[in-house]
């Protein structure tokens, strides 16, 4: 996976980023939107905003409406379906969502907005708390993890994060060799000049010799 802005390989370490670091971020926002705001213009919009009686209050108020909204959309839909294995549905709160194919990006409950909850649900199954824990029971019999939904495991992340300090590791230890080979041409450069110095010296006394030979 490569960054959308400078296009260096991010490898599998940031998941589905599309951008490498917040700079490379930032730097994408600032060119769509034609020019970066200045300090004048944030400033004035933190005022205008954050510093505006009820802003917050208007802010928690519209985050609560949507959390219901979404809320209410996933408990009609459990309500309707019910358990895939059991039948059950006479509450919402002992259904649950199985993720069966696919990557899993984030609970379903977590959800932000109805279709970012649509997207992931079509891969998931309903099923109740029980039947839920007996499918997962069954799988880890066959498998440390459920297959081909998390990708991203503790362990491949850990080989990630490995393999991103070893290359880590590998440039340091060449900006190091670069340095020390510098260093040791440097060190030459001293001595050389050093010989001149001391070649230039000898030249000096010899000529104050002279001259006090000839004046004498």
């Amino acid at each position: 996976m490569f960054c959308t802005w400078c296009d260096i390989d991010m490898g599998d370490v940031h998941g589905n980023k599309k951008y490498c670091s917040t700079t490379c971020e930032n730097k994408a926002r600032y060119d769509r939107a034609g020019q970066r705001s200045t300090p004048e213009q944030r400033r004035q919009w933190y005022e205008n905003r954050c510093l505006t009686d009820g802003y917050k209050e208007k802010l928690r108020n519209q985050g609560n409406k949507r959390y219901e909204i979404v809320q209410a959309f996933l408990r009609s839909y459990k309500i309707l379906h019910g358990c895939m294995d059991c039948g059950f549905n006479s509450h919402h709160a002992a259904l649950e969502f199985d993720h069966v194919s696919g990557e899993k990006k984030l609970n379903v409950c977590l959800s932000k907005s109805i279709s970012q909850a649509k997207k992931e649900i079509e891969k998931c199954q309903v099923v109740c708390s029980n039947c839920h824990k007996i499918r997962t029971f069954d799988r880890l019999q066959k498998y440390p993890c459920k297959p081909d939904i998390f990708k991203a495991s503790y362990v491949s992340r850990l080989e990630n994060d490995v393999a991103l300090w070893e290359k880590s590791l590998k440039s340091a230890e060449q900006d190091l060799s670069v340095a020390e080979k510098r260093i040791q041409r440097l060190r030459h450069e001293v001595a050389v000049l050093k010989e001149e110095r001391k070649a230039m010296l000898q030249v000096v006394q010899d000529a104050k010799k002279t001259q006090t030979f000839m004046d004498g």
